[in-house]
């Protein structure tokens, strides 16, 4: 009932087909990676700032420190100092007192004073 011969082909005729299917599978994980990235962008916003903007950053003690959900999310207002080629920005007081770190784009948000 079971010839080797035939059998022994077909399973060298499915080997050979492995490698085709797995190229298939790798082309459309690439397109979907591809149409999901360029849905996101499409639907992306980012928020652009110059120097002398009035700003409020993201309050991270509260996070660390646990101090509830009446904490305020934000702290400031500040202005910005200058801007980097990388999305962040350097901030300085309304007094003038310059921030040592850089904080990124995503971390602050307009303020109008």
């Amino acid at each position: 009932m079971v010839n080797e011969d035939e059998n022994e082909d077909s399973l060298r005729l499915d080997l050979a087909l492995v490698e085709e299917k797995r190229d298939l599978v790798a082309i459309r994980l690439i397109h979907s990676k591809n149409k999901m990235a360029k849905y996101y962008n499409k639907r992306v916003h980012r928020e652009y700032f110059k120097p002398g903007d009035h700003v409020m950053r993201i309050n991270e003690v509260r996070k660390v420190a646990g101090q509830g959900k009446l904490a305020p999310n934000w702290k400031g207002p500040y202005i910005i100092r200058q801007e980097n080629d990388n999305g962040s920005y350097m901030l300085t007081t309304l007094k003038g007192d310059d921030i040592p770190l850089t904080w990124h784009a995503s971390d602050l948000k307009r303020c109008y004073i």
